[in-house]
């Protein structure tokens, strides 16, 4: 009886707390492992939210997890058609160029004649910008403005396309395609004074490239002090100078091989002095072009594209 009373009384301690347990533990567990009677629900909208938040985090290989994510759970969502644009975005901003290529492609071929489209290929054309492949950017900015439906889109790409002319050096062209812009653009204010101050292109110090070549043909390193390259101007003028000198003094003393050997490592010194002075005569010219465009505001934000219209609310929910 005592054995049957001790166990009785053992089991009444172990439901005990049991009860104890359940009471404490029980809500909370049933609050992390079962959301929502048991279901994760994934919307639509929540997740091109978060991939935007992420873009703007500049956190772009996450970003295009989740924008994948989104493209493979609603691929008939009206929100697939700019995760794909997003995604391109990414790939360009993470500079892989070719991958954001074929996002763009797929985007404006999956968005038809939307917005989605037109910024697709004004996204392709910022992939060939940045590589500086600008004939190509060129192209597809124009592409992009004529099959516009948005007057945000069409003034953006004309925007991308006058920068574009900057770094080309066509500084009227430029000017011409930034007064284009659309008063009721946001870009509109910059691009007034790109308008207005492209034109001064034309009066940045320059060097003639031929010049500078044919005084260095005429006196070593005087090309180079022509580019404001003294030091390479001092350097050119005594090497060449002691190339000159040893030739002679071996041809005066009959070592006649060793002359021909000065002589035709002269050559190639004063050859090169040449090729320099004309080299460095571009560069300075390439110098005060890009210190020019430096000076001047780019407002374009490749990241945010034109908003989306209406209201989203399809999403999906998964049991376990």
């Amino acid at each position: 009886m005592k054995t049957e009373h001790r166990s009785t009384k053992n089991f009444s301690r172990l439901s005990l707390i049991c009860v104890i347990f359940l009471v404490i533990f029980l809500p909370r567990a049933a609050v992390y492992a079962a959301p929502e009677s048991g279901r994760i629900v994934i919307s639509a909208a929540e997740q091109y939210n978060y991939a935007r938040q992420l873009m703007d985090e500049g956190r772009y290989p996450t970003a295009a997890v989740e924008l994948e994510r989104l493209i493979h759970f609603f691929p008939d969502h009206s929100l697939a058609d700019r995760a794909l644009l997003l995604l391109g975005i990414c790939r360009m901003e993470e500079n892989r160029m070719d991958e954001a290529r074929g996002s763009f492609a797929e985007a404006a071929m999956v968005a038809g004649e939307g917005p989605e489209a037109a910024w697709a290929r004004l996204m392709t054309g910022e992939t060939y910008y940045r590589q500086g492949l600008l004939a190509e950017a060129a192209q597809w900015f124009g592409y992009a403005g004529e099959t516009a439906d948005r007057t945000e889109v069409e003034d953006a790409a004309r925007y991308r396309l006058g920068w574009t002319l900057l770094r080309e050096g066509r500084w009227s062209d430029a000017s011409y395609i930034f007064g284009e812009v659309s008063p009721s653009s946001p870009l509109h204010p910059s691009a007034a004074e790109l308008s207005a101050r492209s034109p001064a292109g034309y009066d940045l110090p320059r060097k003639d490239p031929l010049t500078a070549g044919t005084l260095a043909a005429l006196i070593p390193g005087l090309g180079h002090a022509y580019v404001t390259r003294y030091r390479d101007a001092t350097v050119a003028f005594v090497l060449n100078g002691l190339f000159i000198w040893a030739t002679v003094e071996a041809f005066n003393r009959d070592h006649n091989a060793l002359g021909v050997i000065l002589g035709i490592l002269g050559l190639g010194w004063y050859t090169g002095n040449i090729y320099s002075a004309v080299n460095v005569a571009h560069k300075y010219n390439a110098r005060m072009q890009d210190d020019f465009r430096r000076s001047l505001d780019d407002r374009f934000d490749a990241t945010r594209p034109p908003p989306v219209k209406g209201s989203l609310g399809i999403s999906i929910s998964f049991r376990f």
